[in-house]
This record gives C-alpha cells, sequence and structure tokens, in this order.
C-alpha cells in the first residue's frame, strides 16, 4: 500500500511542532531560574551571599586591596546588611573549601556560609551544619581558637570531632576575615566618602 504525502509529512509536522514548544520551555525554564553572577561572585558564592546576607537583594563587589591574604578572592558589599563579606578559598582536609564570611560593621561576626566544599561527607561536610557555623554567630571580631570539648572563652570554637582540619580551615578562614575587615571597612567608608562629594 502506497503511502500518501500527506501521512509522510503529518508526522514530521507534528514532531517537529513538539520539538519547538518543548525547546521554548526549556529556554524560558532556564532564563527563569538562573542565577545572574555578580562581579567576581560565582553562582556558589552568590547564593551563599544570599543565605548570609538575608537583608540584601542586590550585591557589589570591589577588588581585594593589595597587601590582604591572597586567599581573599572577592569583598563583598550587600545592600541591605551593614556588614562586609569576604569570599575566600581555603584548604582543609582537601582543597576547595570556599567560604563566604560576613563581619557587621559594628566589629561582630555576622557568620558565615559554606560556597563549595570537597571536605569528606558525614565529617568535614558538618562544617556546613547549624551546630558549628553557630558557634561563629555575634562573637566580637578578634581572633578565634579551635578547643575540643567545651568552650570556656569567647574567642574559643569547638571543633568538630573526627574533623578537626575542616574546623580549623573555617576558624583560620573567619580569623582572615577579621584581620582584613579593619582595612577593608576603611577602604569602604573613604570610597563612600568620595561618591557624597
Amino acid at each position: 500500500m502506497k503511502k500518501t504525502w500527506k501521512e509522510i509529512l503529518m508526522p514530521t509536522v507534528v514532531l517537529t511542532a513538539v520539538t519547538l514548544i518543548v525547546s521554548a520551555a526549556l529556554v524560558f525554564t532556564y532564563n527563569g531560574t538562573k542565577v545572574e553572577q555578580v562581579g567576581d561572585l560565582s553562582n556558589e558564592a552568590l547564593a551563599a551571599s544570599q543565605t548570609l546576607f538575608s537583608n540584601s537583594e542586590e550585591f557589589a563587589t570591589i577588588d581585594v586591596p593589595e597587601g590582604l591574604d591572597e586567599r581573599i578572592h572577592t569583598i563583598i558589599l550587600p545592600d541591605g546588611d551593614d556588614a562586609i563579606g569576604f569570599e575566600i578559598e581555603l584548604k582543609g582536609y582537601k582543597t576547595g573549601l570556599v567560604l563566604v564570611v560576613g563581619i557587621r560593621l559594628d566589629g561582630t561576626i555576622l557568620g558565615y556560609e559554606v560556597a563549595e566544599s570537597s571536605e569528606t561527607p558525614g565529617l568535614g561536610t558538618q562544617v556546613a551544619e547549624a551546630d558549628f557555623k553557630d558557634q561563629f554567630q555575634d562573637k566580637p571580631a578578634s581572633t578565634l581558637v579551635a578547643v575540643k570539648g567545651k568552650a570556656n572563652a569567647d574567642n574559643e570554637i569547638v571543633a568538630i570531632s573526627g574533623a578537626t582540619i575542616s574546623s580549623k580551615a573555617v576558624i583560620e578562614g573567619v580569623n582572615l576575615a577579621v584581620d582584613s575587615f579593619d582595612e577593608v571597612s576603611k577602604m569602604v567608608k573613604e570610597a563612600g566618602n568620595d561618591e557624597s562629594n
């Protein structure tokens, strides 16, 4: 039995129409859900910033001043939080631990979020859990130290049992932000004064 042109073309037309509709839906979904990169922030660092600086909708980035530790990749200025953020890459148990650390302008630690981590699942990854992260919140921006068991001083952070290296890496990252805060906040204030003049 010989097929007519209609019988041959109709499935092709239908298949083409379905393909176009699905493609348009994919493009619409992608554009509606993608995260725009902000300045030098990766998508992961932007997502961490949005969590840490929950009052902010927009984030500006500025160049890291000369002389700061090279592990500080980006300085983040959230628009709705009175704080400065630091994107910092560290070596924990493995390389590739990236934190976004927030220091309030009043000199207290806002906290941190893990943007990227290759730490050991179930051990080192606990640095991203609230039990550990909450220890940093509202502490004075001074040098923190890791301790085992129980914290007896305001600058002590209880390390995660079995993940001491990861714990110390996070503490080191927060300390980098603390050590850089005065210089960066002074630079931000001067830049703000220059813009207002």
